[in-house]
């Protein structure tokens, strides 16, 4: 059986070498900073406070997140930009298609439905 001391500087040296753990507690302390701050100026019970609530919650969270960051060794995700972009362009095709459907001279322009004037636009008229 391992000794207290050396388990202790184990998980020590796991925390420092983790970043996410170092991010999850240090947003837990603010969290439970901020609720301090609340439940000392507002002198409401806790219960009835739905934001203090909320931060001890969010605060509870990202302790238990650091917690099983340094079981795993599980490191902050990467944000995943691919779907980010794919929905962009996809908005952006079903704008254009919109625009396209509701605009008689952009179609004309693009796909050449006459030689330069729009449809609505006859020699004889003018």
């Amino acid at each position: 059986m391992a000794s207290k001391g050396s388990k202790a500087g184990a998980l020590a040296e796991r925390l420092l070498s983790n970043s996410y753990a170092q991010e999850n507690i240090s947003d837990a302390a603010e969290q439970l900073r901020a609720a301090y701050g609340r439940a000392s100026k507002r002198r409401v019970r806790p219960a009835e406070d739905a934001k203090l609530r909320e931060q001890v919650n969010r605060a509870a969270a990202s302790v238990s997140e650091a917690v099983r960051a340094i079981r795993t060794g599980r490191q902050k995700p990467q944000p995943k930009r691919g779907r980010r972009v794919l929905v962009i362009v996809g908005v952006a095709a079903v704008g254009a298609g919109v625009a396209l459907a509701a605009s008689d001279e952009l179609r004309s322009a693009i796909f050449g439905g006459g030689q330069g004037a729009p449809p609505s636009v006859s020699p004889t008229e003018a």
